[in-house]
């Protein structure tokens, strides 16, 4: 899945299975909860195509998604939206493509206001996950005050599941922003994604697919 999903597992198709000439559309209906998780709706496909739609709602209880935000409390919220999903080829090598729908408000970007620096601490590779290899991933929301220190913060994924967590959330509660005048007149909500390589990847049996070696 692309754009703002956090995780997807390829949808698998019967092994004898073979798109028709111009692709094998599923669409679906969604609810994601504030967790991410998914809470399909609808899941339907062209007369025939069942084995597609039934594939993709195999997967959807693996699927996860940061797609919402409310901006003022500052914290994923639950909210429905639709995907469109093709397929192309035979089962052994298919060609998958995900499109979501966006909603007209979501496509106008709001102005935000001008910072002029960021004071952030420095988060170390902690040495306990360094031993074994281990990189990743947190994305973390955090409501800054209008004098620019962190008031509140939410992480919203992160991958190993909760491997980084506890050093984000300290360093991100020390993060302080100053802004440009005019200064906001209300907290601001700012999105911001910690990503943990290691210089040499050694042997590891999941690599994170986030880091370039």
């Amino acid at each position: 899945m692309t754009g703002s999903a956090a995780s997807a597992t390829r949808p698998v198709t019967t092994e004898n299975a073979e798109a028709p000439n111009g692709g094998a559309k599923v669409q679906i209906t969604v609810l994601v909860l504030a967790d991410g998780t998914f809470q399909p709706q609808d899941v339907s496909a062209a007369k025939g195509l069942q084995p597609f739609a039934d594939a993709v709602s195999y997967v959807l209880r693996w699927w996860r998604s940061t797609l919402a935000v409310d901006s003022v409390a500052c914290a994923p919220k639950a909210e429905a939206f639709s995907l469109s999903i093709w397929f192309e080829g035979r089962a052994k090598e298919p060609h998958i493509y995900v499109t979501i729908s966006q909603k007209s408000d979501d496509r106008q970007a709001r102005k935000p206001p001008l910072i002029e620096s960021i004071s952030t601490p420095d988060i170390d590779h902690p040495r306990r996950l360094a031993r074994g290899n281990v990189e990743g991933t947190v994305t973390v929301l955090t409501q800054f005050g209008t004098d620019g220190t962190a008031m509140a913060l939410t992480i919203v994924s992160s991958t190993p599941f909760g491997a980084f967590d506890s050093d984000v959330s300290d360093a991100a509660r020390l993060v302080t922003v100053k802004w440009k005048s005019p200064p906001p007149l209300a907290p601001v909500c700012a999105h911001r994604t910690n990503t943990f390589c290691l210089e040499e990847r050694g042997r590891t049996p999941a690599p994170f697919s986030g880091c370039r070696h």
